[in-house]
Formats: structure tokens, sequence, C-alpha cells
């Protein structure tokens, strides 16, 4: 849990936060947080005491993040197959049964389509959780080597899951609440 606790011990964290925030708010830009999220990382790996890191050298937090950014778009490449071909069903669905069109009605009256559909939904959302799972083992290994290559090594994030699985889901778990948390919170003053 030292990781969440981290950013509140230093003094400066709600400056810092607000330059983050702003940072967040610029398209493109915005790809320097993650890159400042694996400077927390490695500060806390490092033992660093005390304070969070400054939003100096904006470049090699842009860069650490567009690396990851492009890991993420690899790995969710699966997941948005699975929901364009839904999408394209749909629609194709949707405009054979405008046009009269038999083939297509013939699979939506069958219950083919239906169960595609809910297969393709069942497909991403698994996938999606699993990556959920993987993507603090990636940013782990990533702020260690710092490399786009470093960011597929499954056989590395199996073992450090399998190496530490309770502390591991006890973290995931609790930044899934704290995100949900934050996320009813905002929806409650907004």
């Amino acid at each position: 849990f030292r990781a969440l606790s981290y950013p509140f011990e230093d003094l400066r964290w709600p400056e810092k936060l607000a330059v983050g925030a702003l940072i967040l708010l610029v398209p493109i830009l915005n790809l320097a947080v993650t890159g400042y999220s694996v400077q927390i990382i490695r500060n806390v790996a490092s033992g660093a005491q005390g304070n969070l890191p400054e939003w100096n050298d904006l470049g090699v937090k842009f860069r650490d993040g567009l690396i990851l950014a492009a890991a993420g778009l690899i790995y969710g490449a699966p997941a948005i197959f699975a929901i364009c071909l839904l999408v394209g069903m749909l629609a194709a669905i949707g405009g054979s049964s405008q046009s009269g069109s038999p083939p297509l009605e013939l699979h939506l009256q069958s219950g083919l389509a239906p169960v595609l559909a809910i297969s393709l939904v069942g497909i991403a959302l698994l996938y999606s959780f699993i990556l959920s799972i993987l993507r603090p083992i990636i940013l782990v290994i990533f702020s260690r080597d710092g490399t786009f290559a470093s960011c597929f090594r499954l056989g590395e994030m199996v073992q450090i899951l399998a190496r530490y699985p309770g502390p591991f889901f006890t973290t995931w778990l609790a930044v899934i609440l704290a995100g949900l948390a934050i996320g009813l919170l905002v929806g409650f003053v907004n």
C-alpha cells in the first residue's frame, strides 16, 4: 500500500496534482501523466522518501506515456476488433432489415446473431478484465526497464503474479475501489 500513500507524503501534492490535472486536459500531451505515474513507480521502487516527482522533463514523461499508449493499443487490438465486428454485424442486420434482404433476417430470427453478439461482448469483457490485471504489472516492468519490448514479457508478468498474488490483488482491488469512489464523488459534485 506504499504506492497508494506515497503521493500524500509530499507537502506540495495538491500543487503537483493540479499541474497533472491541467496537463491531462491537453490532448496528446496528456500522455505525460502516464509517464509521471511511471516516475512515481520508479521513486517508490527505489525507496525515495517523501516527494513526488517534479513536472520538469516533460519530454521524458511524454515519451514514457507514448510508449505505454502504443503498447496498450497493441494489447487492446483484439478487444477493439471484437467490438468492431459486433458493430459491423449490428449495422449489417439493421441495413438488411431495411432492404428486405432475407439471409441476415433469417440469422436474426434464428437466434444466431444475438448469440454471436453476446459472445463477442463476453470475449471483449473477459479480455479487458485480463488486461486490467496485467496493466499494473506492465507498468512495473516498464518502469524498471524503460523499453517498448519490456511491455510484452508475458512470461515475466505471469511469474510476478504467481510470486505475489496476495499483495497484487489486494492493491489491484484497492485501486479499483478508489477509482469507483472518486468517480462517485465526482458524479455527486457535478
